[in-house]
């Protein structure tokens, strides 16, 4: 990976509701240990709810393939608190579908449920996709996920079913 082209315009602080600070910031290869360290701690709720299913451990290529992205077509933002060392709290990645449409998806620790973040991390997401030149933004949400579907809601996504099981979010970044 060239890390002269990791985009440092991405990285800022966030205040949550509950006045604690994070910083949001793309991923870097050097994340996998911090990486590792939040999947672990994840209820195997969240783990379903982003992935559709538990996955108890990924394997190194999944690994390595969720971090070391090109920052072209896809990103990955991750929110850490200061520590030793720093924790990773959520990450939230885009993916191109094609030269307009991106998908969305969002992990958020449990502990830091409630706080905000996924809502002021959803908002971040959709500069980030619009910055990049996309046109459209859609997630697939697990129906029992109704956290999330509310901040989607909120942030006027159109919802629809997709089956008996999941909705599709989409809206237009303008």
């Amino acid at each position: 990976m060239d890390l002269s082209v990791y985009p440092i315009k991405y990285i800022r602080p966030l205040r949550l509701s509950d006045d604690s600070i994070v910083q949001l910031r793309p991923i870097h290869p050097s994340d996998t240990d911090n990486t590792e360290q939040f999947r672990a701690s994840l209820s195997t709720q969240s783990i379903y709810n982003r992935f559709f299913g538990y996955i108890p451990t990924p394997n190194e290529k999944l690994v390595k393939r969720l971090i070391e992205i090109d920052y072209t077509s896809e990103m990955a933002i991750i929110a850490e608190v200061k520590g030793t060392p720093k924790s990773v709290i959520a990450v939230a990645r885009l993916v191109a579908e094609d030269n307009e449409i991106m998908e969305y998806a969002i992990i958020i620790a449990d502990d830091w449920h409630g706080k905000g973040l996924g809502k002021r991390l959803t908002t971040y997401m959709l500069e980030v996709a619009k910055d990049m030149g996309y046109r459209y933004l859609y997630a697939t949400i697990l129906s029992q996920n109704t956290a999330m579907l509310e901040i989607l809601r909120k942030l006027d996504f159109d919802l629809k079913p997709e089956d008996n099981q999941s909705i599709r979010a989409t809206k237009k970044l303008t």
